[in-house]
C-alpha cells in the first residue's frame, strides 16, 4: 500500500485491524513507532538500538502462534 503522506494509510490499517479484534483471534504488530494503541492487539514496538529488530521481533511473534499479524 502507497500514498503520499497524510493519505491515510496508518489509519485504514489500524481500522481494518480493529475489525478482526475478537477474543478467540490472536492479534499482533510489529510497527516503528507504534502509532496508535487497541485493546486486544498484543503491540510490539521495534527498537533497533536495543536489538529489537524486525526480523527478531517477527521471529519471536510467530513462536506465540497469532492468528493474524501487521507488519508496519
Amino acid at each position: 500500500m502507497g500514498g503520499p503522506t497524510g493519505s491515510g494509510k496508518t489509519t485504514l490499517l489500524y481500522a481494518m485491524l480493529k475489525e478482526l479484534i475478537r477474543p478467540e483471534i490472536k492479534v499482533m504488530s510489529i510497527e516503528d513507532p507504534v502509532a496508535y494503541r487497541l485493546n486486544g492487539v498484543t503491540q510490539l514496538a521495534v527498537q533497533a538500538a536495543t536489538g529489537v529488530t524486525y526480523a527478531v521481533a517477527l521471529r519471536t511473534v510467530l513462536c506465540q502462534d497469532p492468528d493474524v499479524i501487521l507488519l508496519g
